[in-house]
């Protein structure tokens, strides 16, 4: 447990066994990351198809280039496994504090620059609750007209943490609130937007 941590990673990403547990430890591969995993938290033999989609899925969104590399492992320097343009769909394995897991489209498995996707997923808040799957409410579209988008916050107060700026023109799904502050479901994710820039 005092090891350094590669990642949180959301419920239903399939991992390789690697070697036999040890103790309460299980050594697995993601892609071509290896680490251990809490035995307790795997489930074993169970086909893909069995599990909820409980996986994330952002898109590149680089401001200062047309796209994003696809690395190999977690750091700038490592080998490039392929070039991913602005609006590129991914699907988020996990999360570090600089980088996302991730499964693109053509079915490569690596790491993008965290900042670089959109929305953002904070790495403090990746496995507290897991992926919450979309619940019925009102649809809404973020809104708004004097900046770029508004933040999920984990309370109702502008002062609170956010868990990330998603971008006007978001898909949100409002659960709740008031005249102030909504209670919304953006992304897999659920927190409290601004009520004035959501339409």
């Amino acid at each position: 447990m005092s090891a350094r941590s590669l990642g949180k990673y959301y419920s239903g990403v399939l991992t390789q066994v690697t070697g036999a547990s040890q103790s309460e430890w299980t050594p697995v591969r993601i892609g071509n990351l290896e680490g251990y995993f809490e035995t307790r938290f795997l489930l074993r033999d169970v086909p893909g198809a069995a599990l909820p989609e409980q996986l994330p899925t952002v898109s590149v969104a680089n401001r200062d280039a047309p796209g994003l590399a696809l690395r190999a492992e977690q750091s700038f320097q490592s080998e490039n496994l392929g070039n991913y343009s602005n609006g590129s769909f991914v699907t988020v394995l996990g999360v570090t504090e600089d980088f996302v897991h991730v499964v693109t489209p053509d079915g490569r498995v690596g790491f993008m620059m965290a900042w670089g996707v959109t929305p953002q997923i904070p790495f403090a808040d990746a496995a507290n609750t897991g992926y919450i799957p979309e619940p019925k409410g009102q649809e809404m579209v973020i809104h708004n007209t004097g900046g770029e988008g508004a933040h999920l916050r984990t309370k109702a107060s502008a002062s609170s943490d956010s868990l990330g700026l998603y971008l006007n023109g978001t898909r949100v799904i409002r659960l709740g609130g008031g005249e102030y502050w909504a209670e919304v479901w953006v992304d897999g994710a659920t927190g409290w937007m601004m009520a004035k820039l959501l339409d």
